[in-house]
């Protein structure tokens, strides 16, 4: 049936009922964006968009935005070599990109066609000082000294739907 904690109600707990905000904070505004689908890149040395993008605008410029990104990704190394995989948060504000969080995860190839699998959990609490609509996205990373290496993000293993991966956003008062 659930568990009662400080006067929430049984069962599934939702939105509204942690907006209240009774402690040190309050939550004022979510958002969250999922996908299954999977995205590749094989571009070297240049940061490439995935599909988790979400939007949130703070009701104050004093406000702090929980940000989190739980997913996977592939490296695939086509011949003998090194590849680095990096994952990161990019928060836009008015055409301004910056950097919240990055991941980061390195594989050292030995043998062609090696690869291996990573999991990724970004979580950072990120102070916009704006009231402005802020674009979340997920972007990797691909480091990797050969020709052919390729870095899938959201990796749906061997034809295995794997999790969805999630970009959420949460505005702290």
């Amino acid at each position: 049936t659930g568990i009662s904690a400080g006067g929430l109600p049984d069962g599934v707990i939702q939105f509204a009922d942690l907006a209240v905000g009774t402690g040190a904070f309050k939550i004022a505004n979510f958002q969250e964006d999922t996908s299954t689908s999977e995205s590749g890149s094989s571009a070297i040395d240049t940061w490439t968009d995935t599909d988790l993008s979400l939007t949130i605008t703070p009701t104050s410029t004093s406000s702090k935005v929980l940000v989190s990104c739980f997913s996977s990704f592939m490296l695939m190394i086509a011949s003998e070599g090194q590849a680095f995989g990096r994952v990161r948060i990019l928060r836009t504000v008015g055409g301004s990109d910056t950097s919240v969080a990055e991941n980061h995860r390195g594989y050292g190839g030995e043998d062609d066609n090696d690869n291996a699998a990573f999991g990724v959990g970004i979580m950072r609490i990120d102070s916009p000082a704006t009231t402005s609509a802020i674009t979340y996205k997920v972007q990797m990373y691909l480091n990797s000294q050969g020709e052919g290496d390729y870095m899938t993000f959201n990796w749906n293993a061997y034809g295995q739907t794997a999790p969805p991966g999630i970009l959420q956003a949460w505005e702290i008062i």
